[in-house]
């Protein structure tokens, strides 16, 4: 499972900011261990720098230019330990699909529903989404219709703690080829 962690590289004395997230994280200037306590290690693979992908950077090209200038970065940390069971549910109550589509990562949510043993396709988080809800505010197109697809799926109108059903979600968030995957899937069935 890969894991995307988004850092930004902030001057002065401010403070780390917010909860330990493992997709957002401020680092201070100072901190020179924190990139090796988030597994980013030399030769962890450099997705982008600010706004532009990299091709084959690695963090041992990147890692110099940490004391030169704020930098965002976008990178790859390699795989996330994976539960024994496919079905569990974390702390937050999100099984490892919910967690791949949070992440953005739609090939690897494709084969866990691929999975023979996967079985946990309606499970509500704590906040009440399900996995339909990630892939729609993600704009993952191809899980979103994957999902509705699937027999098993019975969550279509879930509402999360907000009271938004993920169709309600995807439209909020502009995402409107999921969109259009729900409303086909409406007339087609």
């Amino acid at each position: 499972m890969l894991q995307i962690a988004r850092a930004w590289k902030s001057w002065g004395n401010q403070n780390w900011k917010g909860g330990k997230s493992w997709n957002n994280w401020q680092v201070r200037r100072e901190r020179k261990d924190f990139w090796e306590r988030q597994r980013m290690r030399e030769g962890a693979e450099i997705l982008a720098v600010g706004n532009k992908p990299t091709a084959h950077m690695t963090a041992t090209d990147i890692l110099p230019l940490l004391n030169e200038r704020p930098l965002r970065l976008q990178f790859k940390i390699g795989t996330a330990p994976v539960e024994d069971d496919i079905n569990s549910v974390d702390g937050r109550g999100m099984t490892s699909l919910m967690r791949t589509l949070e992440a953005g990562d739609e090939e690897l949510a494709l084969e866990l529903m691929q999975d023979p043993d996967f079985k946990a396709i309606n499970v509500q988080d704590l906040s009440g989404k399900t996995a339909l809800h990630w892939a729609a505010v993600g704009g993952l197109e191809r899980a979103c219709a994957e999902i509705l697809s699937t027999p098993e799926f019975q969550q279509v109108d879930a509402e999360d703690r907000a009271g938004k059903t993920a169709y309600e979600e995807a439209w909020d968030m502009g995402q409107m080829e999921v969109v259009k995957i729900f409303e086909l899937q409406k007339t087609a069935g």
